[in-house]
């Protein structure tokens, strides 16, 4: 377990001295960044200001760009906030910017939040920004937040579910808080504050839609390709498809790879459909077995790296660590669903934190509704500039930016990793396709991405078994609304016995 411990995590904060043994430190305009060594820091620094990259940044269209001409893009526009952020809004990775100037000091990070950011606000006592809460809590006295322990922490929700998140900004602690996708953090004002996503997202039709998606896509692969060696986590279903024809559409080969976990066996789904299909390539397939249980070194090491830290996920983290090619980077398939219209209501439902909380699963007490209800004033607002439903956006900023990005962080231990979709011009690509073509089952944008970048990768189906499920689901849901209205019909023409 040598160097695993808060492995590619890093403090931002007043501190000279770093906080855990063989971290690196490089300093800012105000601030000392400490950071773990497996986590890859850039800087461009002029007499007054200083631009700090946390991670890696890929230019969807200029793929072949690496981080310092990036980075020298961005620090050439530090004169002005607006142009920074907007400029940086573009470019795809899992990265964390930190902006200071005489004007003005502030944090971005990419369109999803992967690489995820908590701060202290103004009522704590200490000033930081952190990769995990955890991690800042082993560093500053942090005071545990009763109100979120009752009103989330001891609910149902985050007792039972597998895979629980917390709403809105909230962590466990007084004063400290997530940075949600879409905003900036005014480092001087210790506030987080919503940025403008630019203009209205035009409505484009399937095939335009497809093209420009499977511009972006396959430019990310490449560009990832020039960086790192790749591997490619394979499933059955959508995600991983679409990825695998980006990678041939670039000749790309990455290290595919399937978990086996729970029942799993070789009939499954998920273990049966990429076999047959990398097979069908002439790929190797490596199924990696995830059955053992971790070692209590290395569960520990685990669940005090991230939080929450989930026992199935430590599970299979310790099969990767036992076999994983350990420079590769791996490409995942997260944040795709933002435009899959995930999250769905009956027509003329009006939304609100109570109907939000029953999408997430969660339990209504106070500080949940509390928390979406902070998150709805502001989401609104940006979904009728954007054009976007309140839906999407908050599958975007709450189910990915606070459960995607958890999954993530709980990989780090193991392997760093690039999500092509965490992207803004690609995600606004998909969304802009019609609403029937990003539903299940058939997902017709996504088959046409797919054909446009490889069509060989659909000659084995997609999720064969999820999909036929959905099919016979909606069957007997329109069977019951037609008898229902046929029986509706007779009742109201039938004639009054005498």
């Amino acid at each position: 377990m040598k160097n695993g411990y808060l492995c590619r995590q890093f403090l931002l904060s007043d501190q000279v001295q770093a906080p855990f043994d063989g971290w690196i430190t490089c300093t800012t305009v105000s601030s000392f960044l400490h950071y773990h060594p497996e986590l890859q820091v850039s800087q461009l620094r002029s007499v007054d200001s200083t631009l700090t990259l946390v991670g890696y940044l890929i230019d969807p269209d200029r793929p072949a760009l690496a981080d310092p001409a990036l980075l020298d893009e961005l620090h050439r526009l530090l004169n002005n906030k607006d142009n920074l952020i907007r400029h940086a809004q573009r470019l795809a990775g899992r990265w964390i910017l930190f902006a200071e100037t005489p004007a003005y000091s502030i944090a971005l990070q990419d369109a999803c939040g992967l690489r995820r950011l908590f701060y202290s606000d103004r009522s704590c006592s200490s000033r930081f920004c952190a990769s995990e809460a955890l991690t800042a809590a082993k560093a500053f006295e942090l005071e545990k937040d009763q109100l979120a322990e009752a009103g989330f922490e001891q609910t149902e929700f985050a007792r039972k579910h597998p895979e629980y998140w917390w709403p809105g900004d909230a962590t466990q602690f007084k004063g400290v808080r997530s940075l949600l996708p879409n905003h900036y953090l005014d480092l001087k004002k210790r506030e987080a504050a919503r940025f403008k996503l630019g203009d209205s997202i035009a409505e484009l039709s399937l095939k335009d839609s497809a093209e420009r998606s499977a511009h972006y896509l396959s430019g990310l692969i490449r560009g990832a390709s020039l960086r790192f060696e790749l591997a490619l986590a394979m499933t059955a279903g959508w995600d991983s498809r679409a990825l695998l024809a980006g990678c041939r559409a670039v000749s790309v080969q990455p290290h595919c790879y399937t978990l086996r976990f729970g029942t799993m066996n070789s009939r499954s789904q998920d273990i049966a459909i990429p076999g047959k299909l990398l097979a069908k390539m002439r790929w190797t397939h490596h199924v990696i077995d995830c059955a053992q249980k971790p070692t209590t070194e290395f569960a520990s090491i685990y669940k005090s790296n991230v939080d929450p830290a989930h026992d199935e996920a430590c599970q299979l983290a310790f099969g990767l660590w036992n076999v994983f090619p350990r420079k590769k980077v791996t490409l995942s398939g997260h944040c795709s669903e933002v435009a899959r219209n995930f999250y769905k209501m009956n027509p003329g439902t009006e939304i609100s934190a109570t109907e939000l909380a029953n999408l997430a699963g969660m339990d209504h007490t106070k500080f949940v509704l509390d928390q979406f209800d902070q998150w709805l004033a502001g989401a609104r607002v940006a979904c009728q500039s954007l054009g976007m439903t309140i839906l999407d956006l908050f599958y975007w900023e709450q189910r990915v930016g606070r459960w995607a990005a958890n999954g993530q962080s709980q990989w780090d231990l193991v392997h760093e990793r690039f999500t092509p979709f965490n992207c803004r011009p690609l995600l606004f690509a998909l969304l802009a396709a019609p609403t029937r073509y990003r539903s299940a089952p058939d997902y017709r944008l996504y088959r046409k991405l797919i054909e446009n970048l490889s069509a060989q990768v659909l000659s084995v189906p997609i999720n064969p078994e999820t999909a036929a499920k959905l099919r016979r689901e909606r069957s007997l849901v329109r069977k019951f609304f037609k008898s229902a209205t046929r029986r509706f019909i007779s009742f109201g023409t039938a004639q009054p016995r005498v």
